[in-house]
């Protein structure tokens, strides 16, 4: 959440819709102290994981938007007009609308997390989230619709795995919750 303002601002710059989501898609997902917590709190194979598919995703997302708009320029950003404010004033104001924007939906995501590792018991969460496709794909859906701050996917996921969820949707919730949101 926090690469969004400065994604708009690259891509507003003039930087190629590519390289300013390599950017969104890397800055949470390769950020080097979270994925020494990583190491550190869970293991050494999740952190390595992270840091290989964080980067096959920032890639292979950024290298498929710069094939998909080669040379071409999101026309409502060349047409935005350019803003009367100085610099300072100007970053005021954009975080403050960003703010009043995400810190009710990072309040609520962080909520239905705590609320899921209070209320779930271990059989539903080993049962739903234990190992396979399926569970995967729940973890994946569950990482993109909560909206957690960066390195709030690694207490969340350490509690999942505490309940009986498997690796691989411990992997997927380690992907989606900082790339995604």
């Amino acid at each position: 959440c926090c690469a969004t303002p400065i994604f708009a601002s690259l891509h507003r710059k003039g930087a190629g819709l590519g390289q300013a989501t390599a950017f969104m898609v890397s800055s949470p997902a390769l950020n080097p102290f979270s994925i020494l917590l990583i190491a550190t709190v869970l293991s050494y194979r999740f952190a390595v994981a992270r840091l290989l598919l964080g980067l096959a995703i920032a890639l292979g997302v950024s290298y498929l938007l710069c094939r998909a708009f080669d040379g071409q320029r999101d026309q409502a950003s060349e047409r935005a007009a350019p803003s009367r404010l100085p610099g300072i004033a100007e970053w005021l104001r954009a975080s403050w609308s960003f703010t009043l924007m995400v810190v009710p939906l990072m309040l609520l995501g962080v909520l239905a997390a705590g609320a899921m590792k209070v209320f779930l018991p271990p059989s539903v969460v080993s049962g739903y989230l234990g190992g396979g496709v399926m569970p995967i794909l729940i973890a994946s859906t569950v990482g993109v619709l909560l909206p957690i701050p960066t390195f709030g996917e690694i207490p969340l996921t350490m509690g999942f795995l505490q309940l009986g969820m498997g690796i691989g949707p411990a992997m997927a919730l380690l992907i989606t919750l900082p790339t995604i949101n």
